[in-house]
């Protein structure tokens, strides 16, 4: 009896992981208007210890007053400038859902 126990949770482990496995990743933005709002909030940063071409994925939600909430980067060395300039700057845009992480694709150009 507890053989066939082991061997159902096992099936069930492994049809769960593997539903979560094929799951939808973080959408990423692409559209237009909220990119050159976050161009116009990024203007002015201080890119000094930046000695390469590089992009950098911003993990973010808008929370319910339309805000922006920074999750995460994948930047050691622009992950606090991208927070301090990004996080709860009003964000004007019909598209997208509050509560929901997106994914900012950055390019920093030298």
């Amino acid at each position: 009896m507890n053989i066939r126990k082991s061997w159902l949770f096992s099936f069930l482990l492994v049809a769960f992981l593997a539903t979560t496995a094929f799951s939808n990743p973080n959408p990423v933005l692409n559209s237009k208007s909220v990119s050159k709002q976050f161009v116009k909030m990024l203007k002015g940063i201080n890119l000094d210890n930046i000695e390469t071409d590089k992009t950098i994925f911003v993990d973010f939600m808008i929370n319910d007053k339309s805000e922006v909430i920074v999750l995460s980067t994948n930047s050691n060395e622009l992950d606090v400038a991208l927070k301090a300039r990004l996080n709860y700057k009003k964000l004007v845009t019909s598209e997208m859902k509050a509560y929901t992480t997106y994914t900012l694709p950055i390019s920093i150009k030298k």
